[in-house]
């Protein structure tokens, strides 16, 4: 293989904006084989298998040594949205126990290592992107992932693994910390009141008590709570649903999200909910006024429970013992007559989650001031 070669294929590619006119037959003989070919494979072999049969299903290409597959490889052309073929490709290669899936549309190339845990997308390992990307960093991976001789030998899948790993534990801090931080200021850690009172002492010279710090922590627990990634997934399903729409009551709430952004950061809240006003200072009582009304009216009906809004928690529950779909307790449950809406949210999510609820249950919630 001439590391040069395909380097120019690549340059070639780019250059070529025609590309993404091309249906999937052109895309696999005019990219995808001569890819593989200039990666040494032999296209003209059964190595390079196409239309592999698994379970009376297909995926495009089985790159092969005798009886054992390698990789699976899908191809789509490139104006394919590649999401949508995801979980098929996935699928296929997890069940035949194959270490490497790739799903492309000649210009992006996503990678796989199908056989690991966790949720389909969280198996991507690399992006090669023709046009986006540097041309030598492209070859670069190209080789190291998909290169006949590393693939067969084992050193592709060690490659991927290595940056798997790095990921997934780079992931995992990234997601988890929000919730640390959240426990930390919800159960007022000791630590955390220790250093309260020390760097109080410190700046004011008076030291406060445990009660004061742990009054404080309580007081402000709406504006130090941080979304979490359950809470992002949230609320994309929110606004998602949003563009989706565009009836007039859909307009009116986006506007008031909008608003949203300019709301003084008050213990104030104040409500117009089914033509009445209220006031509170808190989420939880804002929840305990929705679920009084949803659930004597009978109206909490119209609404499939438990509900949520992530893949991990549950906003709304019914029973003596309120959980979420990971099994872990409600941290801060407003309950009534067996119903439970969890509150453990900072306040913005909060609101969006209620004016959400409320939407589905058909009433009408719109914040006045916060």
């Amino acid at each position: 293989m001439s590391i040069e070669s395909l380097e120019q294929v690549l340059e070639k590619i780019k250059s070529d904006r025609r590309i993404k006119e091309y249906d999937e037959s052109t895309t696999k003989q005019k990219i995808v084989l001569q890819i593989l070919s200039l990666l040494n494979w032999d296209i003209f072999s059964d190595e390079v298998t196409p239309e592999f049969s698994v379970e009376s299903r297909r995926v495009d290409y089985a790159l092969k040594l005798t009886s054992r597959n390698f990789v699976f490889l899908e191809v789509k052309n490139p104006r394919e949205d590649l999401e949508t073929h995801e979980n098929q490709l996935l699928d296929y290669a997890f069940r035949q126990g194959v270490e490497i899936a790739i799903l492309t549309n000649g210009i992006t190339w996503w990678f796989y290592l199908p056989t690991k845990p966790g949720e389909w997308s969280s198996r991507k390992f690399y992006t090669i992107d023709i046009f986006e990307q540097e041309t030598n960093s492209c070859s670069d991976r190209f080789i190291e992932f998909l290169e006949k001789e590393r693939v067969l030998n084992g050193d592709a899948v060690k490659s991927a693994e290595k940056i798997y790993k790095s990921q997934v534990k780079k992931n995992s801090i990234e997601q988890t910390l929000p919730e640390a931080w959240n426990k930390i200021i919800s159960e007022q850690d000791s630590l955390l009141i220790d250093l309260m009172i020390e760097s109080t002492e410190k700046l004011c010279g008076y030291r406060p008590d445990n009660e004061d710090v742990v009054n404080f922590l309580k007081k402000k627990q709406e504006q130090l709570i941080l979304d979490t990634e359950d809470d992002l997934i949230a609320q994309e399903r929110i606004s998602t649903r949003r563009r989706s729409q565009s009836y007039k009551h859909d307009n009116e709430a986006q506007t008031n999200f909008e608003m949203s952004e300019h709301w003084r950061s008050t213990g104030l809240i104040k409500i117009s909910f089914e033509s009445v006003n209220y006031e509170v200072s808190t989420i939880p009582q804002l929840y305990k006024i929705v679920l009084k009304r949803a659930v004597d009216s009978g109206d909490i009906s119209k609404i499939k429970v438990p509900w949520g809004l992530g893949t991990k928690r549950y906003f709304l529950c019914k029973g003596a013992d309120p959980r979420h779909v990971n099994g872990r307790d409600f941290f801060k449950p407003v309950s009534y007559k067996g119903y439970h809406f969890e509150a453990h949210v900072n306040r913005n999510s909060g609101i969006k989650y209620i004016i959400e609820f409320c939407e589905e249950i058909g009433y009408k919630l719109k914040i006045l001031e916060m």
